[in-house]
């Protein structure tokens, strides 16, 4: 029920103005509204109105409502609230508490879960979404979980084989430089340039790998001599960020033969 306090008290012989009949209505104040209606466009200050109670004020049609108000409980409305800019300051905070079945946490206006992207649930709240991941391995091979833009790139560059070929000229010396290649090559291939048609040669291909230059300190190569091949050191010594590293032997051969023109085949 609600109670309406007189907002002037008069004394037994005091006389009776129009100023404080005034005052006897417009200090009045109202509590313990459990249920009311507001008429469209009323005016209700918040020294004159009490809505502590645990009813719900029903909306009314262009009314206006001023003052900062606090609620006891989570305020129903009837309809959706429309609210200006300037009003928004007025109300500190409302939460919700209605929550059913498997509802993640709540994110009205509070931090969400770390690593977690947000979205509406069926019930219309703004919910943890999905769980992002930072793997480059992706090791956990979720079907479920989202991966980072680093990630996915780290992923498939681990996976992509890159491949160059190029030629380079021969110095005689016992260590040259092959750079320009925009990788660490993990394979190389070198064998003697040929150019012209009929042109042939006994010499046979050099080859190396990132397994063959791991297991010898010196790094190492495989050679192919007629109808044999042989690992031999002091040919491509080893496989650099950007290119190679080639050795003549030390007597001004292959592959690294001064002036003598090579192709290259390189795997990264």
């Amino acid at each position: 029920m609600a109670t309406i306090t007189k907002g002037k008290t008069f004394g037994a012989t005091e006389s009776v103005t129009a100023t404080k009949l005034h005052n006897l209505v417009d200090n009045a104040t109202i509590s313990g509204i459990v249920n009311a209606d507001i008429d469209a466009g009323a005016a209700i200050d918040s020294t004159k109105i009490d809505l502590s109670s645990s009813g719900y004020m029903a909306t009314g049609e262009d009314a206006t409502i001023t003052g900062t108000f606090t609620f006891s409980t989570a305020p129903v409305f009837s309809a959706a609230p429309d609210l200006a800019a300037d009003s928004i300051d007025a109300i500190t905070e409302i939460k919700s508490t209605l929550k059913s079945g498997s509802d993640s946490t709540l994110i009205t206006g509070t931090k969400g879960t770390t690593n977690y992207t947000a979205k509406w649930n069926g019930d219309g709240d703004l919910v943890d979404g999905y769980e992002v991941l930072d793997e480059d391995d992706m090791g956990s091979d979720s079907a479920t979980k989202l991966a980072t833009q680093q990630s996915i790139k780290a992923y498939v560059d681990s996976a992509v084989v890159s491949m160059k070929t190029g030629t380079y000229t021969g110095d005689g010396t016992t260590s040259q430089s092959i750079t320009g290649i925009g990788f660490q090559p993990k394979y190389v291939r070198i064998w003697n340039r040929l150019t012209v048609d009929g042109e042939g040669t006994t010499d046979m291909p050099t080859e190396t790998t990132d397994t063959i230059m791991d297991d010898n300190v010196d790094g190492g190569a495989i050679e192919y001599a007629g109808d044999k091949m042989k690992f031999q050191t002091n040919k491509i010594i080893s496989l650099d960020a950007d290119g190679f590293t080639v050795h003549d032997a030390g007597e001004d051969d292959h592959p690294n033969k001064n002036g003598q023109v090579y192709n290259y085949l390189a795997f990264g």
